[in-house]
């Protein structure tokens, strides 16, 4: 039995890999951009969630319940989490270590130039960058909450998405309650 949920998230994931790598050799600076990593990571949610609940509904005969869709989406979800996550923490710890110093150089560049620094004085500032000076950077532990929190995030779209896509058998249908 063919899982599109799985199926799905391990393809997207993978492309999440390939963008990551050609982000990387273009300008590793890049990767620490929130609006590259939400625009490109939440972009592949919903495009995997789509993707596998679609592919569900048609593989289901054009019919498809909301929590049907919904575990479908998840999975696809939660796998392009964890390969994405898993993968970031390869990078920085293995493929390229410097990069958690550059991620570090570039958190505190954001606090110190960016719209932050007009609230914050210039103690509290110190604190900060003291503080992710202190810090441990892309930990097994934190990759993990993190591949759970995205998932959860990206299960409210999944939900959105499912309700959009669900399509009732109106003759009944045993597969989904």
């Amino acid at each position: 039995m063919e899982n599109n949920g799985l199926k799905y998230g391990v393809i997207l994931g993978l492309v999440h890999v390939v963008i990551t790598m050609v982000v990387y050799f273009i300008d590793p600076n890049l990767l620490f951009s929130s609006l590259f990593t939400f625009l490109e990571l939440f972009g592949l949610f919903i495009l995997g969630a789509i993707l596998a609940i679609s592919n569900e509904k048609t593989k289901l005969g054009g019919f498809i319940g909301f929590s049907e869709a919904f575990k479908v989406g998840l999975i696809a979800v939660f796998v392009i989490s964890a390969i994405a996550n898993l993968f970031g923490y390869v990078l920085f710890n293995f493929i390229d270590p410097n990069l958690i110093t550059m991620a570090k150089d570039y958190q505190i560049e954001m606090l110190t130039s960016g719209w932050m620094s007009d609230f914050l004085d210039e103690e509290q500032l110190e604190k900060i960058i003291d503080k992710l000076d202190e810090e441990e950077f892309m930990t097994l532990s934190a990759t993990f909450f993190n591949i759970a929190f995205l998932g959860l995030v990206g299960a409210f779209f999944t939900a959105i998405i499912s309700l959009i896509l669900k399509r009732e058998n109106p003759a009944g249908n045993a597969l989904d309650n």
